[in-house]
């Protein structure tokens, strides 16, 4: 409200000229120019505010799926890799990298309790930043053990350390799509 006069009034009415001041004829024009200019920035303010919930909703749905993606990688490498198949191969790199504690075979399972619970974690959402922060800083601790472990996984095709990559980008997305103060569960839309 604007004070004209000495009355409260409108944004338009304070806009448009006292009778007085100008014809009849030209009062209406003034006044239907300034009611069109009001519905038009109405309109462009609703159509915005449209967008911005339609962009809101995107990033939310690209953040979920990155999430669960990561929920994914994670529960693949602690249950399949590690604890269901318990792979050979990563059983030796396991006790060829001499980082093991009590067996490379029960530092290989306490792996893969971990990554599990890292999956799970990231599965249903439980403070989405520091679960991606904490796997992301872990995911590449342990590539650089396994480059340093073995150096020629550097130049293997389909390696780990060109999937970690990828993983890092996930990583990124949940990161900055994810709310700073969202600590409580967060469930993917089904629909």
């Amino acid at each position: 409200d604007f004070v004209r006069g000495g009355v409260s009034t409108t944004w338009l009415e304070a806009t448009l000229p006292a009778p007085q001041e100008a014809a009849p004829a030209e009062a209406e024009a003034v006044l239907a120019a300034a009611l069109l200019l009001e519905a038009e920035t109405a309109a462009a303010a609703r159509a915005a505010g449209g967008l911005r919930a339609e962009l809101r909703g995107w990033s939310s749905d690209a953040g979920v799926a990155a999430r669960l993606s990561l929920a994914l990688v994670w529960l693949g490498e602690g249950l399949g890799l590690k604890l269901w198949l318990r792979s050979p191969a990563e059983l030796a790199l396991v006790a060829d990298s001499g980082l093991w504690l009590v067996s490379p075979e029960a530092t290989l399972v306490g792996i893969g309790v971990l990554e599990t619970l890292a999956g799970v974690v990231l599965l249903v959402g439980y403070r989405e930043r520091l679960a991606v922060a904490v796997t992301t800083v872990a995911m590449a601790a342990i590539t650089l053990g396994v480059v340093w472990t073995d150096p020629t996984t550097l130049l293997a095709p389909l390696t780990g350390v060109l999937k970690n990559s990828a993983v890092a980008v996930c990583g990124a997305v949940v990161w900055s799509l994810a709310d700073p103060a969202s600590v409580h569960l967060r469930r993917p839309a089904l629909a």
